[in-house]
């Protein structure tokens, strides 16, 4: 039988690589529309991509995060220990990052209509991809984190 650290180690790993991979597939796989493509279909794209991620990115980070803080908080001074808060540190950042920059710009993309949106919605999603790429980071670094102190590194 597997110990209740064993299986939080393996759920926090779970939740930790799907949401990196999330990260990952939406930046790097999915990317921003096309600019070739029509105005109107590139605000209908980016509000069906929000409608979707909106509720899966956070069913994700919770349990990373929670389960993350508590293994750091349990283990206590084993090795491994900088890693999982420095796992915990970036999903912190990746957390302030959705709901200082993405969260905002998400929601008013929402509202945009397709076929006449604000005239500043290219600049707006512009810089909201540019901390995006931030948060991919952060995400790939808190999984590499929790893996490397699973394997007893640092």
């Amino acid at each position: 039988m597997i110990g209740n650290h064993h299986m939080a180690s393996f759920l926090e790993l779970l939740f930790l690589g799907l949401l990196a991979g999330l990260e990952v597939g939406v930046h790097y796989g999915v990317g921003a529309p096309p600019p070739s493509i029509p105005e109107a279909a590139q605000i209908v794209l980016r509000q069906v991509m929000v409608r979707r991620l909106r509720i899966l990115a956070p069913i994700l980070f919770l349990p990373s995060f929670v389960l993350a803080g508590l293994i750091a908080m349990q283990k206590g001074h084993e090795v491994g220990m900088r890693l999982r808060y420095l796992c915990v540190a970036m999903l912190l950042v990746w957390a302030v990052i959705r709901v200082v920059r993405t969260v905002p710009v998400n929601s008013a993309t929402l509202e945009w209509n397709p076929e006449a949106p604000p005239r500043n919605w290219r600049s707006l999603v512009e810089t909201t991809e540019r901390f995006h790429v931030v948060a991919v980071w952060t995400t790939i670094i808190a999984f590499l984190c929790s893996l490397a102190a699973i394997w007893g590194v640092g």
